[in-house]
């Protein structure tokens, strides 16, 4: 099964990942010291690969989740608007797409993304996944305003994965409200990252 299946399937579930890791634990507490089976490694696998997958989505969440709750005014300064978008932007490499929507879902100002790939290592953006306007309007369409909205001032809503157009790894659309002002963070986190850590570590 291709990996990015794997940790699609893992995040429709990870809600119950704690509950499945100490069923198991409880289930195999007196044989710890027994050689573990085939059978018994790949479930242990697939609950420590759904573990970190938990993990690291929510850390996204959070570090998009602090930004929308800098001291200054965003409602009504375009300027301060781009300016954190672009922070945010740099500072969480898993994001391709990030945007600042009213209620609605609508755009307040650009979209950030990045139009190209530079070959400059010096270059902050060196290594991101490019974006494109086609891939923007995408994301802003499958984005959880509603929902997000409809949970109030400084919270969040994840949506379903999605493969991105022109994008290899599928991608989570992600939603998160500012206290005190009608604005919504939008965020496309893509799953390359997370692949290739994952990769690396098996």
């Amino acid at each position: 099964m291709r990996l990015w299946v794997r940790i699609a399937a893992v995040m429709a579930i990870v809600s119950i990942v704690p509950l499945l890791i100490t069923g198991l634990v409880a289930a195999n507490s007196y044989t710890a010291d027994a050689r573990l089976t085939s059978e018994y490694r790949h479930r242990y696998e697939a609950i420590s690969q759904g573990e970190f997958i938990g993990r690291w989505m929510q850390d996204q969440v959070q570090a998009l989740h602090g930004w929308m709750r800098v001291p200054f005014q965003l409602e009504g300064k375009p300027q301060n608007q781009e300016s954190v978008l672009k922070a945010i932007f740099l500072a969480v490499p898993s994001v391709v797409t990030i945007a600042l929507v009213d209620e609605s879902g609508d755009p307040v100002v650009p979209i950030v993304y990045l139009p190209q790939e530079t070959t400059d290592e010096s270059d902050p953006t060196f290594g991101r996944q490019v974006g494109s306007e086609e891939r923007a309007r995408e994301m802003i369409s499958r984005l959880p305003v509603k929902r997000a909205v409809e949970l109030g001032a400084d919270r969040n809503a994840v949506g379903d994965p999605y493969f991105p157009v022109g994008g290899g790894s599928p991608s989570v659309p992600i939603a998160v409200t500012r206290p005190g002002e009608a604005l919504v963070l939008g965020a496309e986190v893509s799953l390359a990252v997370l692949e290739a850590m994952i990769g690396t570590a098996r």
